[in-house]
């Protein structure tokens, strides 16, 4: 044989390698490009459930008319919506509307269970009618604590829902509540209380008196100034007098 007899199967094994690590490096390209395109509809699909839902509302920006003559004058956002019965249920829950529902009603409901448990005990070893009747009375008180409360807020929750339309003005220094006579003022000094929960904004007033203003019915252009608005005018719920 000469010098040259092997040197064609060294070459061609070389092709083929070359064209191995080719096609290697194409499908590793490939899987790179699918896993950013997976990646990036994840991250999209995540900025639209944590968007609120818009309901199709418009804001307008009104003029300031209170406003002093030395003042700066700054246009409001001008809001109108019809409150739903589980947007202000949501509001009454948690403002402590009804003294006999969340730790309290549970601290209520232990006790009357303990005691449903002792007079049932007693019953059954002293085979004594008066242990069985107490402890359906327990029984029954602790469908009172846990039920009654939360039919009183939905029938009221209900009837503030009346699905009248409400108009709130949105000014850096106050919201204004209604028109005409029926108006009424909420300063935004920091005196009142600021708390976001199941897409509503809920302004509360040392006086008892409340806004729910559902995010659903703020054009997503004009919300981040509503809740800068709110939030420079209000404190946080949670904080500490």
């Amino acid at each position: 044989m000469d010098g040259y007899g092997s040197s064609r199967p060294i070459l061609k094994q070389d092709g083929q390698e070359e064209d191995r690590k080719k096609q290697q490096l194409e499908q590793e390209l490939a899987q790179v490009l699918k896993e950013a395109e997976e990646t990036e509809r994840e991250e999209q699909a995540r900025e639209e459930e944590e968007s609120p839902d818009w309901d199709g509302s418009e804001a307008e920006y009104v003029p300031d008319d209170d406003a002093e003559v030395y003042e700066e004058v700054r246009p409001g956002i001008g809001l109108n919506y019809v409150l739903r019965p589980e947007e202000v249920y949501e509001c009454l829950k948690r403002s402590g509307f009804c003294k006999t529902s969340g730790k309290r009603a549970a601290v209520e409901c232990v006790l009357l269970g303990i005691c449903a448990v002792a007079c049932m005990a007693a019953y059954l070893i002293q085979q004594n009618i008066h242990g069985l009747i107490l402890a359906a009375l327990c029984l029954a008180l602790i469908a009172v604590v846990c039920l009654v409360p939360y039919w009183g807020m939905r029938r009221h929750a209900r009837r503030i829902a009346n699905g009248k339309e409400l108009h709130v003005e949105i000014y850096p220094d106050e919201l204004q509540v209604g028109r005409g006579d029926g108006q009424w003022e909420i300063p935004l000094d920091g005196t009142s209380m600021l708390e976001e929960y199941e897409e509503l904004m809920v302004v509360s007033t040392p006086h008892k008196k409340m806004l729910c203003i559902p995010m659903r019915s703020v054009e997503p252009n004009v919300l981040p100034d509503v809740q800068a608005m709110l939030l420079a005018g209000t404190r946080p719920a949670n904080e500490e007098e």
